[in-house]
């Protein structure tokens, strides 16, 4: 993102180019422009332009709106339109403004300015288009200190990568329930880009959201299938920083590590813990419990493969605590396990669980970043 802040342009004529807006010119000595299908008001008085034309070579891309607009929202644009344009290059009566941005994050966000969007990403969970959506308006938020913005559309990328740990079951579930194919989808693509969350929420210095993307990622492809069917998940490894990619590769590594070094060991740990009491040991069936529990954890326990497995190792153990609640377990060995024991063992799954996914800060070296 260019720093560099918005500026009265001094013109310079154009090429047209987008099959995406209506092209147009204003006149013969004007610059000539691709003028937005939804952002271009006949009673405007700014004209927003963005592209690589305002820099350089390429096309110019044009935003008919009013200055008002812009300065209720950003200090920023209000203290700018108080300054005269004595010089600036005028269309059709308009002032243009310049701005440095990639077009189409300007785009995105005067189409947010003025409800020119499709809400769906904004309300569906986990919608296929909602850091698209959201991505361009967020970062010029930050960028030209639209505050308003801001809070409205960061709780879209904090719902689908939430911080806390039942939030997140609910978003998982969804996942798992398009990867399946029981939410039918005729896109190529019908998953969001954890990759795409990292780099937004560390543009935008937001930490609540990085715990959950770096999860979400370290157990999906970072390389696109050779021919993709619309249920796989992959993500774009190009948006990643070498910091990025470190950060995934040790929460990986560690992951694995506290799968095996915490979880295993502290659920294999309770299934003694269940015979703390001599009358324990004593009741009738209490030591085929144990026996059974044990052999069922340690063929069962979610390993090294998990992290893999495209459903990651918290869904991995949530079947796991399932299946232990189930009045008819499908393995041989948990089958002959009391209710009670099995209930017992199940609150310890699903304690580690949640454990482990207060570690993810941790596990992926987020707590050094250097913001709150």
């Amino acid at each position: 993102m260019a720093s560099s802040a918005p500026q009265y342009s001094q013109g310079k004529k154009r090429k047209m180019a987008d099959d995406d807006c209506t092209s147009g010119s204003a006149t013969a000595e004007h610059t000539e422009l691709v003028r937005d299908e939804k952002v271009w008001f006949a009673d405007g008085n700014i004209i927003v332009r963005a592209g690589p034309g305002c820099t350089g070579d390429g096309p110019v891309y044009g935003f008919r709106c009013h200055s008002s607009v812009l300065a209720a929202r950003s200090p920023v644009f209000s203290d700018m339109f108080q300054l005269p344009n004595t010089a600036g290059e005028k269309i059709e009566g308009a002032a243009c403004v310049d701005l440095p941005d990639d077009w189409e994050d300007v785009r995105e966000l005067l189409r947010y300015l003025y409800c020119s969007i499709d809400m769906q990403p904004l309300i569906v969970p986990q919608h296929v288009d909602a850091l698209k959506v959201i991505g361009g308006p967020l970062r010029l938020a930050a960028k030209y200190e639209m505050d308003s913005v801001s809070r409205e559309l960061t709780p879209v990328l904090e719902r689908d990568w939430p911080c806390m740990y039942d939030e997140w079951l609910h978003v998982e579930k969804g996942l798992q329930l398009r990867h399946s194919g029981e939410i039918e989808t005729r896109q190529t693509q019908c998953f969001q880009d954890p990759a795409a969350a990292i780099r937004l929420a560390m543009d935008l210095r937001l930490r609540s959201v990085l715990p959950a993307a770096f999860y979400d990622l370290s157990h999906i492809s970072t390389r696109k299938p050779l021919l993709p069917r619309p249920y796989d998940r992959w993500a774009d490894a190009t948006l990643l920083t070498f910091e990025d990619m470190d950060r995934l590769m040790v929460g990986r590594e560690r992951t694995v590590r506290y799968l095996h070094d915490v979880v295993y060991e502290n659920v294999h740990t309770a299934t003694w813990g269940l015979m703390e009491h001599i009358e324990d040991i004593l009741r009738p069936g209490r030591q085929s419990c144990l026996y059974n529990l044990e052999k069922w954890w340690v063929k069962e326990h979610p390993a090294a493969e998990s992290m893999y497995s495209g459903s990651g190792p918290i869904a991995a153990l949530q079947a796991l605590e399932q299946e232990l609640q189930s009045d008819d377990p499908e393995d041989e060995a948990l089958a002959v396990v009391c209710t009670g024991c099995r209930r017992e063992l199940s609150r310890e799954v699903q304690s580690e669980t949640r454990g482990f996914w207060e570690n993810l800060p941790e596990l992926f070296d987020l707590e050094s970043l250097p913001f709150e």
